[in-house]
């Protein structure tokens, strides 16, 4: 069947990036005894929160650096610092927290391909294996939708504290870091295998079977070998593990593989690395040891041997520390362990003490403390995807149905109004329709295309001249040319 199409097309683009990798999806920080830190204004302000954690805690922000809600990784409250309706025990035994005290127990991130959906990562204490029913380095994931409970967010009730892991054992360390294709990795270590593992969160969800890579782990007794952080470079090319001695690995964003580890410090009865940070520029790394042999450390490792790397090593603080963290000012904060600061290293990217370090640099809101834990805040290079918009208006004559083809045929993920997932939609009705989808590669542009089509069937169509052709549905009105006359007589007898 013929039909006729009259196209007015206007296309409305809507370019919004915001993909530098400490973006402002991490500018809320919380942390230890109800404290914070809000890094939207200059100099930051300090907050309070209700997250009371010895070390696990993690936050989100929108693309304005506006809070959505943190959690512990056993609750999780909205951005008003209430407790989310669902969020309570998310990974909890006899009301007692089995994530609280692990290093790096919680993380967030977006659900990728589907807005205003998050996933929170919960990873129990070394020391919850004592605790009947738990056991150590298990690993369990919620997920979060901001469009619940009135837009404040809330747990998704069959997305509950899901298990992802409960025989790899893993140690305290856990990260995550955007991959070259809309991905994301997130990154454990067991503790009796020696291996890094990398759950890969794509557009079809968690892949539960891990990539793996060798690392190089400490002799393990007790808390010795679990506890600790890592990092992943702000470029995404090295990851710093620090697990009683500190590791330097190579990272593959593309195939979430570790390789050439280079033993930075190695454990020793006297130095017990804790805490480890890339500068913002990816030119230093930082590292603390607790217990018996306190001290801040750097490593210059823009100088790429790996013997002047290992020789670039220079104490900035004697000052016991635990967790550093690199922040949105381009400051690295590290946490003092119950006092109302933080310390502060004020030019991170400078070697030695010209990076100025400053014992008790940021005071805490009144009231509020640092425990051993800083926020753990994922590396999402493409957090906040370009969003690209269409918007088209067609007329539609003649036609029983249409098939509306999204813009980028060769893009992946795409979701229509009705839930439909493939890249066409046939149509039979007036209405406004959508899609959106994801490109595939580093950029990872978001489109949504709008549709306004108004069908055209069952017309009348009056006229005195002859036509060319009719649809089956229409209805032809014969008109005289004077219908203002009188004694019509039609072919009929009418």
């Amino acid at each position: 069947m013929k039909y006729f199409i009259l196209h007015f097309c206007f296309i409305n683009l809507l370019l919004g990036a915001h993909y530098c990798c400490l973006g402002q999806h991490d500018n809320v920080w919380v942390f230890g005894e109800s404290a914070g830190v809000d890094f939207n204004t200059s100099p930051p302000t300090p907050i309070k929160t209700n997250v009371f954690s010895n070390e696990a805690c993690a936050s989100i922000c929108d693309a304005s650096g506006k809070l959505l809600f943190y959690t512990q990784g056993d609750r999780i409250w909205d951005a008003h610092h209430n407790i989310m309706p669902n969020g309570e025990d998310l990974f909890r035994l006899d009301n007692r927290s089995v994530v609280s005290s692990t290093s790096q127990g919680t993380v967030i991130i977006p659900v990728p391909g589907r807005s205003g959906k998050y996933y929170v990562f919960s990873l129990s204490c070394w020391e919850c294996g004592l605790i009947s029913g738990v056991g150590n380095g298990v690993l369990k994931y919620s997920m979060v939708d901001m469009a619940l409970n009135g837009g404040k967010g809330d747990v998704v009730a069959d997305s509950k504290g899901k298990l992802l892991a409960d025989k790899l054992y893993l140690t305290e360390q856990m990260a995550a870091v955007s991959g070259n294709n809309c991905d994301i990795w997130l990154l454990v270590a067991g503790r009796t295998d020696s291996l890094m593992h990398a759950f890969h969160i794509g557009f079809d969800g968690i892949d539960t079977v891990p990539v793996t890579s060798r690392r190089i782990p400490p002799k393990v007794n007790g808390s010795i070998g679990v506890l600790g952080y890592m990092d992943v470079s702000p470029d995404r090319t090295k990851i710093a593990f620090a697990n009683t001695n500190l590791v330097l690995y190579d990272f593959d964003a593309t195939t979430g593989r570790a390789t050439n580890p280079l033993v930075l410090i190695p454990q020793t009865d006297s130095l017990y690395m804790y805490g480890a940070a890339f500068s913002p520029g990816g030119t230093k790394l930082y590292a603390s040891s607790y217990n018996k042999g306190p001290g801040i450390f750097q490593f210059d490792i823009s100088l790429g041997d790996t013997g002047r790397v290992k020789a670039s090593k220079i104490m900035i603080s004697d000052s016991y520390a635990m967790a550093i963290r690199r922040a949105p000012d381009s400051k690295v904060y590290i946490s003092t362990s119950g006092t109302g600061y933080l310390n502060v290293i004020q030019q991170p990217d400078l070697y030695g003490t010209a990076c100025e370090y400053v014992s008790d640099g940021f005071l805490l809101e009144n009231g509020t403390k640092s425990l051993a834990g800083l926020t753990n805040t994922a590396i999402l290079t493409t957090y906040q995807y370009p969003r690209i918009t269409s918007s088209r208006n067609d007329t539609i004559a003649c036609a029983d149905s249409f098939v509306l083809s999204a813009i980028n045929a060769g893009a992946k993920n795409y979701l229509w109004q009705d839930g439909s997932l493939e890249n066409t939609l046939t149509i039979d009705t007036s209405g406004t329709y959508w899609v959106s989808y994801q490109n595939v590669g580093y950029t990872c542009e978001e489109y949504t295309d709008t549709f306004h089509i108004v069908f055209h069937k069952n017309k009348r169509i009056y006229s005195t001249v002859v036509l060319d052709a009719l649809c089956k549905e229409d209805t032809l009105v014969l008109q005289a040319r004077r219908p203002d006359a009188q004694g019509y007589t039609g072919e009929n007898g009418s």
